[in-house]
């Protein structure tokens, strides 16, 4: 039992390497993914479409109004505030498609670590958050189930969430 366990914890490590090389060597269209690897199709979102008035800059660590676009629309659509009772002061956040957002997060937070700890560059960690982003603004009106049980079993190990991730194709509308 201790060598499957021992066995299965190389293989998935082997993987979470192998797709970090894979995501610090993209430089291509961060659109696209791997033919052989996609298990998703969702329909690319539309960035014409998103509203960009309000848009505030993501962060330090990942510049882009793109990038700002893509953060402030995934916010819109997976949370809507909703009063607890008719006259308190208070609210609540419900999340739609709660795999999703949590993932996102937990990407957000590795890239952000990863940048702090000098691993990974601004430059390197924009395109691969981007593309998360777009996947994760693109599932909210996809029928996703498979893809948040996949997100669902993986929400602890951000480099597998990233991987994950990458094996959705984003198609054009």
């Amino acid at each position: 039992m201790k060598k499957m366990i021992c066995a299965l914890f190389i293989a998935l490590f082997a993987t979470s390497v192998s797709g970090q090389a894979s995501l610090t060597a993209d430089t291509g269209n961060v659109y696209e993914g791997n033919e052989k690897e996609i298990k998703w199709v969702f329909l690319m979102p539309d960035l014409k479409e998103m509203p960009s008035e309000n848009a505030r800059p993501v962060g330090a660590d990942f510049p882009g109004r793109e990038n700002s676009l893509l953060k402030d629309y995934l916010t819109e659509l997976y949370t809507q505030a909703e009063p607890i009772t008719p006259g308190s002061p208070m609210t609540r956040i419900t999340i739609r498609k709660p795999a999703i957002f949590n993932a996102v997060k937990t990407i957000e937070k590795y890239y952000s670590s990863e940048i702090k700890k000098n691993k990974l560059t601004s430059a390197q960690a924009v395109p691969g958050f981007n593309k998360v982003l777009a996947v994760a603004v693109a599932a909210a009106s996809e029928d996703s189930e498979d893809f948040e049980d996949a997100l669902q079993q993986q929400r602890k190990n951000a480099l597998s969430l990233i991987g994950i991730f990458n094996q959705v194709q984003l198609k054009e509308m």
